[in-house]
């Protein structure tokens, strides 16, 4: 079995976040990467009760989508957040960690 290349598996990642992200009002969407590879989406949802209406994802087009792909260029590990107000992307924050192989089993599992 073939594996996926990194574009195909930030592509396949792209897919699920629009997915999650078409009834989402307000929260936190995180996509994880791992030797410049998404491995996991975390989704913080929260449920603000003076809204009555649930209304779907106000964004068009995909620019967000590029956003993502653009902020994945040359990450190998950390992670890109999507910050969700009023069902709109209002912030794209990436986090770039870096790991030394020195410091790799010194006090506990590492970074």
């Amino acid at each position: 079995m073939r594996q996926e290349s990194a574009e195909q598996a930030l592509e396949r990642a792209l897919s699920t976040m629009k997915t999650a992200l078409e009834r989402m009002q307000f929260g936190t969407l995180t996509l994880v990467f791992q030797d410049g590879r998404p491995i996991q989406l975390d989704k913080q949802e929260k449920i603000r009760l003076e809204q009555a209406a649930t209304v779907t994802l106000k964004q068009t087009g995909q620019a967000w989508q590029s956003g993502v792909r653009q902020a994945a260029k040359g990450l190998a590990y950390g992670q890109i957040q999507l910050r969700i107000q009023n069902g709109r992307i209002s912030q794209l924050e990436r986090t770039d960690k870096q790991r030394f192989a020195e410091w790799e089993g010194v006090y506990g599992e590492g970074i």
